[in-house]
């Protein structure tokens, strides 16, 4: 319900203005899937993107020539930090790349603002979200959500974290009623207004810690998701795991079914 009476957000990446960033220095790191799509959605707006990523495989030599032809300039392995970060408006950073790596820490100590890939698209687009993350079980409630609405004459696309890019579904020509977007804590983390109309905690398990220093630290980022949402929005929450602090009005559920 709160989905369908949203259609005055329900806009087409087309029919928004394409000069937003127009001349403004972008800098997008990682050139997995979801930093290439940031880098395009970037350019198409007009931005001058560059694409850094510290690696040194054969695929990212490739891709130098291959976005180049795009207008968007590509700096691998040692590269990646020649230029000067403080032109930067701001950097967008793709989930892959840890906030506190070294190539992060290039753009951040000289004082440019890090946001994530969804951060980047949120920005970029009006269509209602619903945000799916939990340590096990968000891509199957992705995909059969997104088969939901469609069944229902709602159009969605699973985007994120599963399947398309969140950034390249946003670039793309196709208008959707809903993005159901599947979330991870690297995703979340350095979001700023990200803001789903619902959002689902399917559950809790320690892991990640490869990447987030403690347990806490990994539940906290994943608790993101519930942060900028306000009374008028729906929190979907596990019974057995209720995260508190969340302002959004909440529906429960367990192995019985929603409360």
């Amino acid at each position: 319900d709160r989905v369908s009476h949203a259609g005055s957000r329900r806009t087409g990446y087309l029919e928004t203005s394409l000069v937003k960033y127009a001349g403004q220095q972008i800098a997008v790191i990682g050139a997995g899937s979801s930093g290439k799509a940031a880098a395009r959605l970037a350019r198409a707006h007009g931005a001058v993107v560059t694409l850094a990523d510290s690696g040194t495989s054969d695929s990212l030599r490739n891709l130098v020539t291959e976005l180049a032809a795009e207008e968007i300039d590509v700096r691998i392995a040692e590269d990646a930090f020649v230029a000067d970060p403080s032109c930067c408006e701001f950097c967008v950073v793709s989930p892959g790349i840890d906030p506190a790596s070294r190539l992060a820490q290039h753009f951040s100590r000289a004082g440019v603002r890090l946001i994530s890939e969804i951060e980047f698209g949120f920005q970029n687009s009006s269509v209602p979200v619903v945000a799916i993350t939990g340590t096990n079980g968000k891509t199957t409630t992705t995909e059969l959500t997104s088969e939901i609405f469609n069944a229902v004459g709602l159009k969605s696309v699973p985007c994120g974290n599963y399947g398309v890019a969140y950034c390249d579904v946003i670039r793309g020509s196709e208008v959707y009623d809903v993005h159901i977007v599947e979330v991870s804590s690297f995703q979340l983390e350095l979001i700023e207004s990200f803001r789903p109309v619902t959002s689902v905690w399917m559950n809790f398990a320690p892991d990640h810690l490869d990447r987030h220093p403690t347990v806490a630290a990994y539940r906290d980022a994943k608790l993101r998701m519930f942060e900028n949402q306000n009374a008028g929005d729906c929190a979907v929450v596990n019974a057995a795991d209720i995260p508190s602090s969340i302002s959004a009005g909440k529906v429960t559920f367990s192995a019985f079914g929603l409360d």
